[in-house]
């Protein structure tokens, strides 16, 4: 068995407009959503997001120097899954932050104060990500998870919900 962590964190600059945006609109301390994992081989932690326009790695020192961590919650995995991830986390390192689905997360929103219901108008894009794009996939496609709702639209806030209502249940 492995252990992955999720985690929740902000900026730890207080000039940070986008996780402003973020955390108003979904009324949370946390705007941003990773993945921290360990990695005997190596004997280290990294930290595997979507940010900085890029999916990345970081080691733990850099991510707390940019980012404060709001929550975390531990997950275990078996060997075979934690290749898979590893596997997908090393393919998908490089693909491009998906800026244009935040826009279209930010539509999604506004027709909803307005009572219309619609899909992501450039979400579905294959190769690109965002935070809790990146991290839904690992959590559906990867680990299993049945999280509700589409994930061309899903924010930090519905990966937080489950993972705590998950956690709540065992």
């Amino acid at each position: 068995m492995q252990q992955i962590r999720i985690g929740f964190s902000r900026p730890t600059s207080w000039f940070a407009p986008f996780s402003w945006i973020i955390r108003l609109v979904q009324w949370t301390p946390y705007s941003h959503v990773y993945v921290s994992f360990y990695s005997s081989k190596y004997e280290r932690r990294l930290v595997y997001q979507a940010s900085s326009l890029f999916v990345n790695f970081f080691g733990p020192k850099t991510f707390v120097k940019k980012e404060l961590v709001v929550r975390e919650f531990s997950l275990s995995i078996s060997d075979e899954t934690y290749k898979k991830f590893m596997q997908f986390a090393i393919d998908e390192a490089g693909d491009p932050y998906d800026i244009l689905s935040i826009i279209g997360i930010g539509v999604v929103l506004l027709m909803g104060l307005f009572g219309k219901k619609i899909s992501n108008p450039f979400g579905k894009r294959a190769g690109t990500f965002f935070c809790s794009k990146l991290v839904g996939d690992i959590l559906i496609e990867i680990i299993g998870a049945h999280i509700a709702g589409d994930i061309n639209t899903m924010l930090p806030k519905d990966i937080y919900n489950y993972l705590d209502s998950a956690q709540r249940e065992s």
